[in-house]
């Protein structure tokens, strides 16, 4: 497990992994996100840890959450706040990284859990050109915070949909968990799910 640097002017990979005898190894083995920091550096989401790669330096810096969930997405905006998506359910922080703080973003949508039992989580969190922050749940639906992140708006998951020239889709189709979020370049949104690919 760990991190893999391609360096395409030496044609090789730098690789970064848990090593306690190591200052820039990660704080543990398994990531599951990663996310530019700028100036060299990245993000590093391992079990309840962000960790701050900076290559340059050979450095890294751990940010741990004091609460039991694992960080599964990563984000820094473009104001320089570094944003933190847990599982355990509606688990949005804020991390202040001079002082190491996680603070937790009140979340809540009106909408019931889609698919089997157990807490929702955050699988991805993405910034558009208008700087509004998208957070992607696998089953509580995409949730929009404005540029001042002061307001939220809430959608609900995509239905299943019928493949394209097959039959319509029925009334009542279940609503897939969702495994991603991507922004084209022409700002839209797509959602992908266990059912395929939806744009909001």
């Amino acid at each position: 497990g760990g991190v893999n640097l391609y360096d395409p002017h030496q044609t090789r990979f730098a690789h970064y992994r848990h090593d306690p005898d190591e200052s820039a190894g990660l704080a543990e083995g398994s990531v599951n996100t990663i996310a530019e920091a700028g100036e060299g550096r990245l993000w590093v989401g391992t079990g309840e840890v962000v960790n701050l790669l900076d290559f340059a330096s050979g450095q890294a810096t751990y940010y741990t959450l004091e609460a039991p969930a694992t960080i599964r997405a990563v984000h820094q905006d473009r104001t320089g706040v570094v944003w933190a998506g847990a599982d355990g359910g509606l688990r949005l922080y804020r991390l202040n990284p001079t002082t190491g703080e996680f603070t937790l973003y009140p979340l809540e949508s009106p909408f019931p859990p889609v698919g089997p039992s157990g807490p929702v989580t955050i699988v991805d969190i993405e910034e558009d050109a208008q700087e509004d922050l998208w957070v992607a749940t696998d089953r509580g639906g995409v949730f929009r915070l404005d540029p001042q992140r002061e307001k939220v708006q809430v959608y609900e998951s995509p239905i299943s949909v019928a493949p394209v020239g097959g039959s319509p889709t029925p009334p009542g189709a279940p609503r897939p968990p969702i495994n991603d979020l991507f922004m084209d370049r022409a700002g839209g949104i797509w959602v992908s799910t266990l059912n395929g690919i939806n744009r909001l």
